[in-house]
C-alpha cells in the first residue's frame, strides 16, 4: 500500500518531493511485509506528505490488528484522541482487514454523540466489481448508511424522551431542519403555543412530499 501513497500524488507536487517519497516507500514496503512498521517510520514522511497533499495537520497513525477486545479499545482511544469537536470525517472502508472498517463504523457512531464529530461520507472501492475489460473497479458511495444511523438514533431519542431535535441533522429533512430546531427549542422552554406552528408546518411539508422521496419518516401522528 505504501507505493500507492507515495506515487498517487497531485500532478502539482514537485519532482524532488515525489522522488523523496518514492525513496521512502521502497524500504517501507519490505518493512510492511514483515509487519514491522513503527510510528517513527510514518512520522519521517509527514514533512513531505503534508505539503504534497495540502493537509497541514496530516497524521499517519500505526494501529494494532484489533483482533482482541483490549486492542479494539486501543483503537477507540486513538480515534478519541485524534478527533475533535465538529471534525468532519470521510470514511473509506476499502480494506483487506475487513473487520477494521466495521469496527471504525461503530466507533464513529459513538463519537458522533460524545465528541460531536460528523461522518459526512462513506466510500468503498469494490475490487470484486471490476470491469472485466478495463480492470477498473468502481468506488461505491455508501453515505446513505450515515443517514440511517442518524435516523435510528433520532427515533430512539424521540421514543425515550419525546425530543425530536436530532431529526434536524438528517439530510432527508434538511428542508424542515429550521422548523424542527425552532419547535423543539420552544417546547424545551415551555412555550408550547408558539412551538405548535413550526411543528405543524414541518408535518404539512412531510405530507406534501411524494412517497418516493420519503425513505425516512418521522414517527409523529398526522393531524
Amino acid at each position: 500500500m505504501w507505493h500507492e501513497l507515495a506515487e498517487d500524488l497531485p500532478s502539482a507536487v514537485p519532482d524532488d518531493t515525489r522522488n523523496k517519497l518514492i525513496e521512502w516507500q521502497i524500504p517501507m514496503d519490505e518493512v510492511a511485509r514483515q509487519s514491522a512498521v513503527k510510528q517513527e517510520d510514518l512520522d519521517a514522511a509527514l514533512p513531505m506528505l503534508a505539503p504534497a497533499l495540502d493537509v497541514p495537520k496530516l497524521t499517519c497513525l500505526v494501529i494494532v490488528a484489533c483482533t482482541t477486545k483490549p486492542e479494539q479499545q486501543r483503537l477507540f482511544a486513538a480515534l478519541d484522541r485524534c478527533l475533535g469537536s465538529a471534525d468532519n470525517v470521510v470514511l473509506d472502508i476499502t480494506h483487506g482487514y475487513r473487520h477494521l472498517p466495521f469496527l471504525l463504523s461503530y466507533m464513529l457512531m459513538a463519537l458522533h454523540w460524545t465528541t460531536r464529530i460528523k461522518v459526512s461520507a462513506v466510500y468503498y472501492g469494490s475490487l470484486e466489481m471490476a470491469d472485466v475489460h478495463t480492470g477498473e473497479a468502481p468506488v461505491l458511495d455508501l453515505s446513505l448508511c450515515v443517514e440511517y444511523t442518524l435516523a435510528m438514533a433520532s427515533v430512539a431519542s424521540w421514543s425515550f424522551t419525546g425530543t425530536y431535535r436530532p431529526f434536524a441533522e438528517i439530510q432527508e429533512f434538511k428542508e424542515i431542519s429550521h422548523l424542527l430546531t425552532q419547535s423543539s427549542f420552544l417546547e424545551n422552554i415551555n412555550r408550547l403555543r408558539e412551538a405548535r406552528t413550526p411543528a405543524l408546518n414541518a408535518l404539512r411539508y412531510l405530507g406534501r412530499r411524494p412517497p418516493a422521496s420519503q425513505p425516512l419518516r418521522l414517527p409523529w401522528p398526522r393531524t
